[in-house]
């Protein structure tokens, strides 16, 4: 699809209401991600990168030796 001079004369920018929804929804994210962290990689978890460290995951696994 080609655009015309009309059309590209048209384009701008979203503005300020688009940058702040933008900025409540990362602020949002970030607290919610905040809150819900014991659900998404275990309770009492505090530090993320000691457990990448020692070759811990949170999820528990069982091997069958067969």
């Amino acid at each position: 699809m080609e655009l015309d001079k009309k059309t590209f004369e048209k384009a701008h920018e979203p503005g300020q209401p688009m940058t702040i929804t933008l900025i409540i929804l990362g602020v949002a994210s970030i607290y919610i991600g905040y809150v819900m962290k014991d659900l998404m990689i275990g309770p009492g978890v505090e530090n993320v990168e000691l457990i990448a460290k020692e070759g811990q995951h949170g999820i528990e696994s069982e091997f069958i030796e067969g």
